[in-house]
């Protein structure tokens, strides 16, 4: 904004390349700023994981739901108040569970460093309030392992669908071929999972929304995703191996520029 426009304006034009990981990006450099030096590729989060095709122990038995708390999400809300977050959260899964009476639900912190974002702390109240809300223990699973990524991966990859206040655990779910939908605290998830994957019906704003919208969006959305589960699936399936693709490409692109250096 203001002065600041022209200023990075100017610093970008001397990088030999931007890479842009996803469309709305992109366009802003080019656009926006008139930039020649970038060139569009795609989040890196699209790739197979080193490990990926190891043994699945890691995945849970029969049908479950994920669910990815965010220690970050609800200090970029548009309500910035935590225990409403939870409250929402809970609902979701008391709504979860009650509708699914044959499932489990697995809570998956996604980051655990550093302290003030350890997802680890919004998933142990959102279990002490499932517990509190009369929530079978043994239907719930909390993952406190330190895990590694493809292990976290596999997690997603077996469940029914993921709910996530975390952008690339969205992405690891809809590479998988499973569904998701994001809480989302930037535009990121717009380019990303919106107009790369057509996956904007499935993105809430938090900074546009009370959490009691939030919630109801949420349930909404739940509704419309679980309906059309299927043809979802197909569409975004359809689009990974394009992602992959571009994701390659841009490493491919940096390879090529580390080389004439």
């Amino acid at each position: 904004y203001s002065w600041r426009k022209p200023v990075v304006k100017q610093l970008l034009k001397t990088i030999t390349q931007i890479i842009a990981r996803g469309p709305i990006t992109y366009k802003y450099l080019t656009d926006e700023l008139g930039l020649t030096n970038a060139s569009l590729a795609a989040n890196l989060a699209f790739l197979p994981l080193a490990r990926e095709n190891e043994s699945q122990e890691t995945k849970l038995s029969g049908e479950y739901f994920t669910i990815v708390p965010s220690e970050l999400v609800w200090k970029y809300a548009r309500e910035k108040n935590r225990t409403a977050y939870i409250r929402a959260l809970t609902d979701v899964a008391v709504h979860i569970l009650e509708h699914f009476p044959c499932s489990k639900l697995l809570i998956l912190p996604h980051v655990l460093t550093p302290d003030t974002n350890d997802d680890t702390l919004a998933g142990r109240d959102l279990l002490l309030s499932l517990k509190r809300r009369g929530i079978e223990p043994l239907r719930i699973v909390f993952e406190e392992r330190q895990l590694l990524p493809f292990q976290a991966r596999q997690l997603l990859a077996g469940s029914r669908m993921v709910f996530t206040g975390r952008m690339h655990a969205a992405i690891s779910s809809f590479t998988c071929g499973v569904p998701a939908i994001s809480l989302s605290y930037s535009r990121k998830y717009w380019g990303i999972i919106g107009e790369y994957l057509g996956m904007n019906n499935y993105i809430i704003d938090v900074r546009e929304h009370t959490w009691d919208e939030i919630e109801k969006l949420s349930l909404q959305k739940l509704t419309m995703m679980l309906e059309s589960y299927e043809n979802i699936q197909k569409e975004i399936m359809e689009k990974i191996p394009e992602m992959q693709k571009k994701a390659y490409e841009g490493i491919q692109q940096v390879a090529e520029l580390l080389v004439k250096l």
